[in-house]
């Protein structure tokens, strides 16, 4: 892989995990890429299974897909870069779910490629961001 590393959100992740037809919108985007993704995205991807009810074969898939990918866990400065963007949107008036905060700290904190099909992810400056959506 020589590409630079991306973190993927949780639609993205969703898409690839389940072959959805969505999947081919980023595939020249991750091409060679080393896939992250956010502890916010791992959780929801998690509880979505259980949301779902979703049995033993296929919570053993996700749980294989989650393997492949570098989970980013929070530290003291992805905490920190996460009340900066708070404020920051606060202060800009925009509204950004807390969830979708952490995943693009996580990206700012660790300057990532965000490949995400979430629009809100493009009002938020300074990321690095691919989004189809």
């Amino acid at each position: 892989m020589s590409a630079a590393p991306a973190l993927i959100d949780t639609n993205v992740a969703s898409f690839l995990f389940s072959v959805r037809p969505e999947a081919a919108l980023y595939h020249r985007d991750l091409h060679g890429r080393r896939m992250s993704v956010c502890f916010q995205s791992a959780a929801e991807l998690l509880a979505g299974a259980d949301i779902r009810g979703w049995g033993r074969t296929r919570r053993r898939a996700l749980s294989a897909f989650l393997a492949t990918l570098k989970i980013v866990h929070t530290d003291a400065d992805l905490v920190q870069t996460w009340a900066h963007l708070r404020a920051a949107l606060s202060k800009q008036g925009r509204v950004v779910a807390t969830a979708d905060m952490w995943i693009a700290a996580a990206a700012l904190r660790h300057d990532l490629l965000l490949v995400a099909h979430d629009a809100v992810f493009r009002q938020i400056a300074g990321l690095k961001l691919v989004c189809h959506a």
